[in-house]
């Protein structure tokens, strides 16, 4: 089955003007029949105008260009994908926050164990932070 000029202009979505240049300057191949018009095979078409999921607007249309449903899947999935990589930001950043304040703690107890143990003659070892006073 071959399509006419129109209908392959349609079909890819391109103006007529556009398919005829193709096949004149030999990027499309396409053959003409008995009346002079051309056929185009529709394989040929979509090789040099491959289908972008979009579907064509022509003269009569009023209404914007439709997404395809697997476009509007993969937005979705964008969507969800960049809300998890936002969740996970704020993840990082408490435990980072976390991290800092436990940090802050222990050089704060360190200070703390050096001056207490300069205090009491240089006594040394984990163990001396459990033994009475």
């Amino acid at each position: 089955m071959t399509l006419s000029a129109n209908q392959a202009a349609k079909e890819a979505g391109v103006a007529k003007k556009t398919l005829l240049e193709a096949i004149k300057t030999g990027r499309m191949s396409a053959s003409k029949n008995d009346k002079g018009h051309w056929q185009i095979d529709p394989a040929e078409l979509f090789r040099v105008f491959p289908k972008t999921g979009i579907e064509p607007v022509t003269e009569t249309d009023t209404h914007p260009p439709q997404k395809t449903i697997g476009n509007s899947a993969l937005e979705v999935e964008v969507k969800m994908l960049r809300e998890q990589l936002e969740f996970k930001d704020e993840i990082l950043a408490e435990i980072r926050q976390e991290r800092d304040d436990w940090k802050g703690q222990a050089k704060t107890l360190l200070i703390a164990n050096q001056n207490h143990t300069e205090g009491q003659g240089g006594k040394r070892g984990f163990f001396r932070l459990f033994r009475s006073q």
